[in-house]
């Protein structure tokens, strides 16, 4: 890959002064006009200079419709929670530039006759083209302080195309990726054993290892014998946290995946879609009968979950009850690394619950429904919440505390309630 199409797409970034050629890295974009260009010259630190009128001649002699290979066409679903508008097509997330350089790399790795290399190869393709990607911003201030000079920032969230990005050289960004796959495989075979992939549930049964499957779940488990899992771990969508298969359109397009929209439980924005939280509620329901059904008798199922949305947050915990599991026990598992929206969004969760129950021969409905609490009725939980507060604790450790207490109580609030409440006390 790198003989036959390195020199091709660093040609695309040539920057010229003083009669020397060199291979620009970056390049900042502000308000649709090249203002800056960074280029690598020998050293280890990149030079900065300004663009002169070839780099503005080189940038714009490429064009959309120009590209003689493949690259996709696909329009987004309109969804402001994710910066998506239904007119805007995927390839105009890249500059003209990046598209066709981009569109080399994927070309050339489709000609790999070796499946599993083709496909390392392909997963390295896609983690990079984000940070190939015009979403990605120029960071202008840290701690409320300007920078001095722009850092090149990364793909953040969505579809957010701000109006001061850096492009970055797409093979950099193709060779850094391939260079950290390669790094981590061997990292892996250290440690790692031949594992026995299966194509079946009932050869998994036999004696294999994993099983992979892409396919919605409510569909898939219907396909299972009851009875005949020991454990499930699963970590569904949170409502409307995030549509994961509008974001994954991204990388689904360059590869050219049929995408199963319809089945996704998910509640997405995009009226187009008609993903509901009804209809989230429903389907998450019958997945969850479905592992009740296939689950083992005294077996457990642990679920991770981090919603702020009321009626998919009692939805859910309801269905557990009225299908017949026993709560057992309650966690909380922080994140190795934050993002962007839980580190800025007020009161954003920053842990999962980690919700265990059993599948067990007794039922709930000697106990009674959850009872749905009004928070202000309850004042031993506003005392909680205060003195808690008084601790200092932050309010994602009062969430995790206050729904943990209320559960084992066999009661359930609304979340939205809860922060209310924390706000004020």
């Amino acid at each position: 890959i790198e003989r036959e199409v390195k020199n091709k797409i660093n040609s695309f970034y040539e920057v010229e002064r003083e009669g020397y050629k060199y291979i620009g890295q970056n390049f900042l974009w502000e308000r649709d006009k090249l203002t800056e260009i960074r280029y690598g010259n020998g050293t280890s630190k990149r030079k900065i200079t300004l663009p002169e009128q070839s780099d503005y001649s080189l940038a714009n002699s490429f064009n959309y419709q120009k590209i003689p290979l493949f690259y996709p066409q696909e329009n987004l679903f309109h969804n402001s929670r994710i910066n998506a508008k239904s007119e805007q097509k995927i390839y105009e997330l890249f500059t003209p530039r990046n598209l066709y350089a981009i569109a080399i790399l994927r070309d050339r790795i489709q000609k790999i006759h070796r499946e599993d290399l083709k496909n390392l190869f392909l997963f390295a393709f896609t983690s990079a083209i984000g940070q190939a990607s015009k979403m990605v911003f120029a960071i202008e201030r840290r701690n409320k302080t300007k920078q001095k000079k722009k850092e090149v920032g990364s793909w953040v969230i969505g579809y957010w195309m701000p109006k001061n990005f850096f492009e970055n050289n797409a093979w950099t960004c193709f060779e850094t990726r391939v260079k950290k796959v390669i790094k981590a495989k061997r990292e892996q075979n250290k440690i790692a054993k031949d594992y026995q992939k299966v194509t079946s549930f009932e050869d998994l049964q036999k004696g294999g290892d994993y099983l992979l499957v892409n396919q919605p779940s409510q569909i898939f488990l219907k396909g299972v014998g009851g009875n005949s899992i020991d454990y499930i771990l699963t970590d569904p969508p949170h409502g409307n946290r995030i549509p994961y298969l509008e974001l994954s359109m991204l990388w689904n397009s360059w590869l050219q995946k049929e995408v199963n929209y319809r089945d996704e439980i998910v509640v997405s924005e995009a009226k187009k879609r008609n993903k509901n939280v009804a209809q989230y509620n429903y389907l998450m329901a019958e997945t969850l009968k479905e592992c009740y059904r296939v689950l083992k008798p005294e077996k457990h199922i642990s679920l991770m979950f981090n919603s702020l949305e009321d009626r998919t947050w009692i939805s859910l915990l309801s269905s557990f009850d009225e299908i017949g599991f026993q709560l057992t026990k309650i966690e909380t598992l922080k994140y190795s690394a934050n993002s962007v929206v839980q580190d800025n969004r007020k009161n954003g969760l920053e842990t999962d619950f980690i919700i265990t129950y059993q599948k067990t021969a007794k039922n709930n409905f000697s106990k009674g429904k959850l009872e749905i609490v009004d928070l202000e009725n309850e004042k031993e939980i506003i005392a909680i919440v205060e003195e808690l507060k008084a601790d200092q604790l932050k309010p994602f450790q009062i969430m995790n505390r206050v729904v943990t207490e209320l559960l084992t109580r066999r009661k359930l609030i609304k979340i939205t309630q809860l922060i209310k409440l924390i706000d004020n006390a």
